[in-house]
């Protein structure tokens, strides 16, 4: 059961997220595709998300900004109050992609380290605790993250050798680690090196490989999967045999 944050209007389908310069769109979660690109960050492009109740946008110079909802210190401005216009997170100028959960926020530099703040209960932060963090926490000291997508509460990552990672909540098998164990701290998702695109849904996970083809993990009760059946998974499971996929949003 998850432990929803006791906000008024609380949204059941937890993100809105419209990512533009053709990067992928979600309404569970953010999923950030081409901001990017494996091999390296690529040039910042702008971007807005959208989270249960608070907006995310970055601007073309690299600042980053943010709106609404803050009682988790998910607008990243070091504060728990709300803002009705966008307001900048910190000075730095080197993001160049951001993804939103239901009450927490991620975000990529362009020296390839990833970071995030907002709601932490179940770990969804990826630092190794359970604690709500309300400006930019850095994730771990990795420098090759290449793109973000974030669900309700769980995160998922991709490195630049194409291997997958994932924390946070994991009641539904969301983070593809053959577990329902919640994870504080990234957790590779097997041993494929070969992904090449990712997306977050409320409870559950959709990716690409490079050879085309489309699988899927996580709640599955309305068959969201996509694998013929309305049973949940907890490790990548093929959605049937085509290898001509090329982009994917949850």
């Amino acid at each position: 059961m998850k432990r929803r944050p006791p906000i008024a209007l609380c949204a059941t389908m937890a993100v809105l997220c419209v990512l533009l310069a053709g990067v992928s769109a979600t309404t569970a979660g953010a999923a950030v595709q081409g901001a990017a690109a494996l091999g390296g960050a690529a040039a910042v492009k702008p971007q807005i998300v959208a989270g249960a109740n608070h907006t995310v946008a970055l601007k073309s110079d690299g600042s980053l900004y943010a709106w609404g909802s803050n009682a988790y210190g998910q607008l990243g401005d070091g504060t728990t109050v709300y803002k009705s216009t966008p307001t900048r997170i910190g000075a730095a100028n080197d993001w160049v992609a951001v993804a939103c959960g239901a009450y927490h926020t991620v975000a990529l530099k362009s020296d390839g380290s990833l970071y995030a703040w907002g709601y932490n209960y179940f770990g969804q932060l990826g630092d190794g605790t359970t604690v709500n963090k309300s400006t930019p926490t850095r994730i771990g000291a990795a420098n090759d993250w290449t793109a973000v997508a974030a669900g309700d509460s769980h995160t998922v990552a991709l490195k630049s050798d194409g291997s997958l990672y994932a924390w946070g909540l994991n009641s539904d098998g969301q983070l593809g680690d053959g577990t329902t164990v919640g994870k504080s701290t990234p957790t590779r998702i097997g041993a494929a090196n070969d992904w090449t695109a990712v997306a977050a849904g409320d409870s559950h996970t959709v990716a690409l490989k490079s050879d085309g083809s489309l699988y899927a993990w996580g709640l599955n009760s309305d068959g969201q999967l996509g694998d013929g059946t309305t049973v949940g998974k907890s490790t990548p499971t093929r959605i049937g045999a085509a290898n001509d996929w090329t982009a994917v949003a949850a």
